[in-house]
């Protein structure tokens, strides 16, 4: 079978070919509702019409797009859209998203497969948020339904040990590619941290990383660090425990 990955990213929801639509609820559903957060019980208000949202959530990442477009959706207006619309009756990438309960990932990568054997495989879809090392993989299973994948990007690991079973090597392959590519969108830690454990390939290796560890945390403990200092000091911690659960 011959196969290759290309793409076309989204960062954006101003392009109307870009949005990915989902129906406006209409303005019968006008008015503000309150709901209590199920993480701390604080109150929280949405408008349904107007597809807005008093939680932090929503005003940092999601405020910016349109009203019928899918990465409005915090998890609470999600909740709340999925109680009014039946998502069977929308598209499979569509229900697969919101069936999923979380805030919707802003960023989008149509991952356009090249399969000459058989053209109607269904192209996998990536969501990713910037801080957030995890990516969701919409995907094809062994069955030919879209299904939700987790793809830690840091420790290049798939949630629950459950991956694409058909093109998992190829998704791999792909994702490492484009995070050094202009169109990633994604915190810089995270590349760093990868270069990190990528060197990390023996015991002596994470011997190494480790006195390089001790000795940033004495600058620390001595007052010797400056806030980048600090910074690089994080990195080499979550490097290490990487490195170390990769190894041993």
């Amino acid at each position: 079978m011959s196969k290759k990955c290309n793409s076309r990213s989204i960062h954006n929801g101003k392009d109307e070919f870009h949005k990915i639509q989902i129906p406006r609820l209409d303005s019968i559903h006008d008015y503000r509702t309150e709901i209590k957060s199920k993480k701390n019980g604080y109150k929280i208000y949405l408008n349904m019409h107007k597809m807005t949202c008093t939680c932090n959530r929503f005003n940092d990442n999601h405020s910016s797009y349109e009203v019928d477009d899918i990465r409005r959706l915090c998890s609470h207006l999600l909740q709340e859209y999925k109680k009014i619309v039946d998502i069977r009756l929308l598209d499979e990438f569509k229900m697969a998203v919101l069936s999923y309960g979380y805030d919707v990932k802003v960023n989008i990568v149509f991952l356009e497969e090249v399969d000459e054997e058989n053209s109607s495989e269904k192209t996998p879809i990536i969501l990713y948020d910037k801080s957030n090392p995890w990516w969701d993989i919409y995907a094809p299973n062994i069955e030919q339904k879209l299904t939700c994948y987790g793809f830690d990007i840091i420790e290049e690991r798939w949630s629950k040990k459950e991956a694409p079973p058909i093109i998992k090597n190829d998704l791999e392959k792909f994702i490492n590619k484009y995070l050094t590519s202009p169109q990633a969108n994604v915190e810089e830690d995270f590349l760093k941290i990868k270069e990190i454990v990528s060197r990390i390939n023996t015991k002596k290796d994470l011997r190494n990383l480790e006195r390089r560890l001790d000795r940033a945390e004495w600058r620390h403990e001595n007052k010797e660090t400056t806030v980048l200092d600090e910074s690089k000091l994080d990195i080499l911690y979550r490097s290490f425990d990487i490195a170390r659960d990769k190894l041993l």
